[in-house]
Formats: structure tokens, C-alpha cells, sequence
């Protein structure tokens, strides 16, 4: 186990940046900022929440090792996929530096620090139906930041759009 944890680790610091896909597990009780239902096809495209980033929880010690940024024990959001896509955008629009962690029902956990636009963060692929927990968090401890995040099934939309 030790040696899976060391190889993430060093995956982790390789691809700084990049979003990283870790098992994990975890159950809260609700969310900061309200829950998102949708299933494919969903209007208006994309939909949009809104949410304050940050917390006094390193995301890598709460979530998974590899995840950046400072959040809460709670998610921000919860996000329930009525049914699968086989496409979809997460994505934040901040004007501060601002990290992106998505635990999948199955405990898999997607995190990004800049793979947006700026230092704005996403995450994209296929999505099962089930019942996802989202955290904005901000890059660095005691700053938080209002934020927009977005949904999108379509591949040319961006934090721009938000």
C-alpha cells in the first residue's frame, strides 16, 4: 500500500497541473452551496452555480493525496447525474486561484488546479448516473474566492461562457 501511495505521490508532482484520478471514499450529510440534478440534454447549457471557494482543510489530507487547494469538510456542491454522459465539463470561473475535486459514487476522485483557462480549474469525461460531491477550494490557505461553476455537455464551452 505504501508503494501505491509513493507512486501516486511522485505521479502527482510529475504532472503538476494535470487532473488526477484517485480511489477514495467518503459520506456527508449535505453541501455548502445547494445540489445540481441533470440529465443529458439538459437546458440551458451551461448550467451555472455559484459558490465562495476555500476552507482550513488541505484538500490532499481531506479527499486524496494530489488534490490541491484549501477546502471544507462538506462539499460545496452536489451534483447528481440522473443519467449517464458520455461527456461533461466541470468547471469553475474565479477571479482567484482556485482548485476543482469531483468524488464520483464509486469513491474515484478527478481533482485540477489550472487545467481551465487562467488559473481557473475543470475536469472533463465520461459520467455515470450517481451522486457526485464537488469542492472549490482556493489555492492558497485563508483566501476564499465567489466563484461560478459550470456544467456543459458541449466540448466548446468554456469558463469563458460562465
Amino acid at each position: 500500500m505504501k508503494k501505491i501511495s509513493v507512486l501516486l505521490t511522485l505521479a502527482a508532482l510529475l504532472c503538476a497541473g494535470c487532473p488526477i484520478l484517485i480511489a477514495s471514499t467518503g459520506n456527508y450529510g449535505g453541501s455548502n452551496f445547494g445540489t445540481v440534478a441533470l440529465s443529458t440534454g439538459f437546458l440551458p447549457d451551461p448550467h451555472v452555480a455559484a459558490g465562495r471557494s476555500g476552507g482550513q482543510r488541505p484538500a490532499e489530507s481531506l479527499i486524496a493525496a494530489g488534490c490541491r487547494g484549501y477546502i471544507t469538510s462538506q462539499p460545496d456542491h452536489i451534483f447528481v447525474a440522473q443519467t449517464g454522459f458520455s461527456f461533461l465539463r466541470i468547471m469553475v470561473s474565479s477571479p482567484g486561484d482556485t482548485t476543482l475535486i469531483v468524488q464520483a459514487p464509486n469513491g474515484q476522485v478527478l481533482c485540477d488546479d489550472d487545467g481551465g483557462s487562467g488559473l481557473n480549474p475543470m475536469v472533463q469525461g465520461s459520467f455515470g448516473p450517481g451522486t457526485y460531491y464537488v469542492w472549490v477550494g482556493s489555492y492558497s490557505e485563508g483566501q476564499y474566492h465567489d466563484y461560478r461553476l459550470g456544467f456543459t455537455e458541449l466540448s466548446h464551452v468554456t469558463d469563458y461562457d460562465l
